[in-house]
């Protein structure tokens, strides 16, 4: 029998065969999400994110999840099942979020809080959108990391002692249960972690399962921090506003610079030459107004009339 151990190649061969196998047996995958550039913010403090959270958990019904991010106007989830079954779960999240809107007195305009539900095709596009939805908290939140993002699963993934300090379902209180669950309560898995009033992502969205589309936790770790192609694209189609860090565009700057202009470095561009550049960090890499000006160092006068 071939030792796999000692033939890199077989080893690699037979995981991502593996991960094949998952990936066309455990479908269909579909990419969940709302468009942040048209909703105003939703959650503004730490327990209403926890009530984005908890929203997930109470509906999602026989939908198996495996990829869950809330941000402060819109949703992300990478979840298997059928069609029908996807939108019902989105549907009934929905009107518990409105449901949350009313209570909480302000006004909240939920029209375009719509589901653009986007099918997953490819074990590279899944991974891919895993990642992606993995990245997108913290990237608009600099104070966090993908390891420290409190309303996602990506703290979660090749990290299993999360939540370990957390109490069970079946061990809270009455009054604790309806609060938890804003009204009537609802049959939750007893064993499910409840930590700070949330829910714990770990308890509803499949972890482990998520984590076998990736051959092991070095190339989920290697897709986290490269590829901000494949996440650019991917933000264009959602309709993201942010999604690359300065530093990865500013490396994406630099080799736009060097393709283009023959030159080593932005800083040393000519002012049209930098206006093609930002031109092309907004339409390539849906660069904000601010990253522009902080990487070009362009006029802001200039930058904002680049705007449509």
């Amino acid at each position: 029998m071939e030792n796999f151990n000692n033939n890199p190649r077989a080893e690699f061969a037979r995981k991502e065969e593996y991960c094949e196998y998952l990936f066309n047996t455990r479908g269909p995958f579909w990419h969940i999400c709302t468009p942040g550039n048209l909703q105003g913010c939703i959650f503004l403090t730490d327990q209403e994110y926890r009530i984005g959270v908890n929203s997930a958990a109470l509906t999602k019904g026989p939908v198996v999840i495996y990829s869950s991010t809330v941000m402060s106007n819109h949703l992300h989830d990478i979840a298997a099942g059928n069609r029908d079954e996807v939108l019902a779960f989105f549907d009934r999240r929905k009107r518990k979020l409105q449901r949350f809107v009313r209570e909480t007195g302000r006004t909240v305009d939920l029209n375009n809080f719509n589901c653009n539900l986007i099918p997953i095709e490819s074990l590279k596009a899944l991974r891919n959108e895993i990642v992606y939805v993995h990245r997108n908290g913290y990237l608009a939140h600099p104070s966090y990391t993908p390891f420290s993002y409190p309303w996602s699963s990506g703290r979660h993934y090749f990290n299993p002692g999360l939540d370990a300090d957390g109490t069970t379902f079946a061990s809270l209180t009455y009054k604790e249960k309806r609060i938890l669950c804003r009204g009537r309560i609802q049959p939750l898995p007893d064993d499910w972690i409840v930590k700070d009033g949330m829910i714990s992502i770990k308890s509803f969205v499949d972890i482990s399962g998520g984590e076998l589309f990736f051959r092991d936790a070095h190339q989920y770790f290697s897709l986290l921090t490269k590829s901000y192609e494949a996440y650019s694209e991917t933000a264009k189609r959602l309709g993201d506003q942010v999604f690359l860090t300065d530093e990865e565009l500013f490396s994406a700057v630099t080799a736009l610079c060097r393709k283009t202009f023959n030159q080593p470095r932005p800083s040393i561009l000519a002012p049209d030459q930098k206006v093609s550049i930002a031109i092309e960090m907004k339409n390539r890499y849906n660069a904000t107004n601010g990253q522009i000006r902080r990487i070009l160092n362009l006029d802001p006068q200039i930058v904002k009339d680049l705007s449509p």
